[in-house]
């Protein structure tokens, strides 16, 4: 027995800024395994923080914190063992990371002294991305740097001409008046001892876009930032580089930027090293304040509600019940996926998260062979089926901690727990 993928708030080694839940996965060579118990440990500088005992349940997935409040900018290590119903016991350890657990901001937002113009359906029709861009000083001994940050519109984010990582079209697509979310990046490896840059490129994104608008959108049209990079150091210091009025702003080669109407580009407008220190924006203007609010600030809004999966058409409820649609994104491709998935290969859930498992498959004329696994958060799930001469053979693969009905289709069925098996009949 093994314990592995052991994640906070469905990530791993993440940040978090409010009180997570844990979740982690079990192997075994055994058939028919569930957990019986599990004990959670979470220490952090402060000592330990949280002592769950011995819990007597078989809940290995989204398990809530019940111990101490955290502090911010603070690591915790946890550390679980988990007993399964043959009598075999097994540990693991992992950690994770806080941030503001008290929206404890010090930046402000800071938007372009550009004027937006009236933006209009099709390509060309939108206001150009910006450039933003502060220079700092670093000193020796850095021990870890993280930068928190968002925007209004869309945004990359940029350390001395490197980029912090590969996500596109942060802060993603949130009600914006409602949920705006940020990011956290690990730049450590990005900075350097003596002057650096942070640069973030701006665009319409979802907050703006004129092919996709909210009709009761309640914010303003504007392109602006808010980050705040806190550098910590080997002797216990720490220092903060935070959006103010020191920011400079400049128009981009990106004249025009649609999620659905493309994008235009002049190459001639690029200015080499802009996001890098000591670049020469001498002819770039200041970023304007525009205060320092941080209410609807959220760090990974769908993941706190329980998603494990992107939400491709969602709807989220006001305080008093009332529903509010937050999204209509386009669904096909999923949908042909889970025709697919659920059809074809046969695996379905008859409890949320695949605590139980359906597996039927329904046979056509067109298909003789399919094959598919799922990641559940319980482990893999998997079925291989081929149909020759009306012989019909199934592998199946069910994760620890699950049961699963296996239904062939001579219209028989078998309920299983966790293992690998072969199934055969005449159809």
């Amino acid at each position: 027995m093994e314990l592995s993928r052991l994640k906070v708030n469905n990530q791993y080694c993440p940040c978090v800024d409010e009180m997570p839940y844990f979740s982690w996965g079990i192997t075994s060579k055994k058939q028919n395994v569930m957990q019986k118990s599990y004990h959670i440990t979470v220490t952090g500088a402060e000592g330990l923080v949280w002592d769950s005992g011995v819990v007597e349940s078989d809940a290995s997935v989204f398990v809530e914190y019940k111990g101490k409040p955290f502090q911010s900018f603070s690591d915790y290590l946890w550390t679980v063992t988990a007993t399964d119903n043959t009598g075999d016991t097994a540990t693991a350890t992992s950690s994770f990371e806080t941030g503001f657990m008290e929206k404890e901001w010090s930046a402000q937002w800071v938007r372009s002294p550009f004027a937006m113009k009236k933006a209009r359906k099709g390509n060309g029709g939108q206001n150009p991305a910006e450039y933003f861009r502060k220079e700092f000083v670093v000193r020796q001994g850095i021990k870890r740097a993280r930068v928190y940050a968002t925007c209004h519109g869309a945004y990359q984010l940029s350390i001395n001409g490197n980029r912090a990582d590969d996500r596109e079209l942060a802060p993603e697509f949130t009600l914006y008046e409602k949920y705006l979310c940020y990011q956290v990046y690990n730049v450590t490896s990005l900075l350097q001892e003596g002057h650096n840059a942070i640069g973030m490129l701006v665009g319409d994104g979802w907050y703006d876009s004129k092919n996709f608008k909210s009709r009761d959108r309640k914010f303003k049209m504007e392109h602006a930032v808010l980050f705040e990079t806190r550098i910590e150091y080997e002797d216990g210091t720490f220092e903060t580089v935070l959006s103010d009025d020191k920011l400079k702003v400049a128009e981009s080669p990106v004249r025009s930027s649609d999620l659905f109407a493309g994008e235009l580009y002049d190459a001639q407008m690029e200015q080499e090293g802009w996001n890098c220190a000591g670049f020469d924006d001498g002819g770039w203007q200041n970023g304007i304040l525009s205060g320092a609010y941080y209410d609807n600030l959220v760090w990974l809004y769908e993941v706190k509600q329980g998603a494990t999966t992107i939400w491709e058409n969602y709807i989220v409820y006001e305080p008093d019940g009332s529903p509010v649609t937050t999204s209509l994104n386009h669904y096909a491709f999923g949908c042909v996926d889970d025709w697919m998935f659920r059809k074809i290969s046969g695996i379905d859930m008859a409890a949320p998260g695949f605590k139980k498992i359906v597996i039927k498959p329904e046979l056509t004329e067109t298909f003789t062979w399919a094959k598919r696994t799922y990641m559940s958060e319980y482990g893999r799930i998997g079925t291989e089926w081929h149909l020759a001469d009306k012989n019909f053979s199934m592998n199946v693969e069910i994760p620890c901690n699950t049961t699963a009905v296996v239904y062939l289709p001579d219209g028989s069925s078998k309920e299983v727990g966790s293992g690998n098996y072969e199934f055969h009949c005449i159809v």
